[in-house]
Formats: structure tokens, sequence, C-alpha cells
């Protein structure tokens, strides 16, 4: 009998987890800060077309 072998896998397995764990939380963080720029840049037009709005009133 084999012994030993399903340590290594293991090991690559939780690596290879860990490493998918920090890209999927990488690429997370990037959606919401473009979502946060988006809502950022949204508001802003918003405030510039109330202002304008008022203006124009």
């Amino acid at each position: 009998m084999k012994m030993g072998s399903g340590k290594k896998n293991y090991k690559a397995l939780r690596y290879n987890n860990r490493q998918w764990r920090k890209e999927t939380k990488n690429k997370q963080e990037e959606v919401k800060k473009e979502k946060s720029e988006e809502d950022k840049r949204k508001f802003l037009q918003m405030v510039e077309e109330l202002k304008k709005n008022e203006n124009n009133a």
C-alpha cells in the first residue's frame, strides 16, 4: 500500500483554494471600486443638473 500521497494532494488543494480565494477577493474589491466610482459620477451629474435647473428657473 502506498502511503503519504494523500497529504501532498491535500496540501496542493489547500494552496490552490487559498490562491482562488485571494483572486476572487481581489476581483470583488475591483468591482466594488468601479461601482463606487460610477455612483460618484452619477451623483455629481445629478448635482450639476439640479444646479442648472435652479439657474434656469
